[in-house]
């Protein structure tokens, strides 16, 4: 397994918080409190496309243990820790996680981001992967992250993508059947795709 599968996008990370805000996002009539800061996605507003992917994957029917992929700030597995699906995050960028870690304690749930070098620390560790990929990243590193979701599947397991189809969702559905043995897009609002895959 490469150690810098993401590496080569982010190598401008710089390691200090800079511009530091909080922002609010109410879900299922909870209100939620994320600090964000520069250079970290969607740093003002949880985006349509994360609130999207959340409320389908609940509305399908997740099972834990679950896996926020690419956790960014925390958004997506601290709604889900918060709903009473044991969680963790993983991502590559130093303060997504300081963020994500952060953000745990400010909406008091049992959610903890990591930083890992090799993912096959994780193979068949989850029922369900949520991940908003890193569109910036370009396909190669989107695939690649597909294939590792795969593999850190239990059998059975589920990952749910959210993509919008300007950004290539059809052709990351056709990708997808090459990994999955099921793959459906379940959902489809304004440009966003959500897609359920069942590995074997």
């Amino acid at each position: 397994m490469r150690k810098d599968y993401l590496n080569h996008y982010y190598l401008d990370d710089q390691k200090q918080l800079l511009n530091r805000k909080e922002i609010s996002f109410r879900f299922l009539n909870v209100d939620y409190y994320f600090e964000t800061a520069d250079n970290v996605f969607s740093k003002d507003h949880v985006d349509m496309g994360t609130h999207l992917l959340i409320e389908t994957a609940l509305d399908s029917g997740i099972k834990a243990p679950v896996l926020d992929y690419g956790c960014g700030y925390g958004a997506v597995g601290i709604v889900l820790s918060k709903n009473n699906y044991a969680s963790i995050g993983l991502d590559v960028v130093d303060r997504a996680l300081q963020l994500a870690n952060l953000n745990a304690e400010k909406n008091k749930v049992d959610f903890k981001a990591y930083k890992v070098d090799d993912l096959n620390e994780y193979r068949e560790s989850f029922k369900t992967i949520l991940l908003n990929p890193p569109i910036r990243a370009g396909k190669e590193v989107i695939y690649q992250m597909f294939a590792h979701a795969a593999m850190m599947l239990q059998n059975d397991g589920v990952l749910y993508v959210v993509m919008r189809k300007q950004h290539g969702a059809n052709s990351a559905v056709q990708h997808l059947k090459t990994l999955f043995k099921s793959v459906d897009i379940i959902k489809k609002h304004k440009g966003f795709y959500i897609i359920k895959n069942i590995v074997d």
